[in-house]
């Protein structure tokens, strides 16, 4: 939760290699971002960023955007 009244923030890091590269995040009014849906949001972006790590250690995210990370993280 921020500065902002009535609103709710979720942000969950995309890691390479040990570092983390990015987020995933989900802004919304505090009213339907509630404590069952937040760890149902929390739950859906986990899924998708292990499923964009899984890609990225495979190789098949793109080799241009593969030989930026590891060059960088390696």
């Amino acid at each position: 939760e921020g500065d902002l009244a009535n609103v709710r923030a979720i942000a969950v890091p995309i890691v390479f290699n040990t570092q983390p590269i990015g987020a995933i995040s989900v802004t919304g009014i505090a009213s339907r971002i509630k404590s069952e849906r937040y760890r149902d949001i929390v739950g859906f972006i986990r899924k998708g960023i292990g499923d964009l790590e899984r890609l990225i250690s495979q190789g098949n995210l793109g080799s241009w955007l593969l030989k930026d990370l590891t060059s960088k993280y390696q």
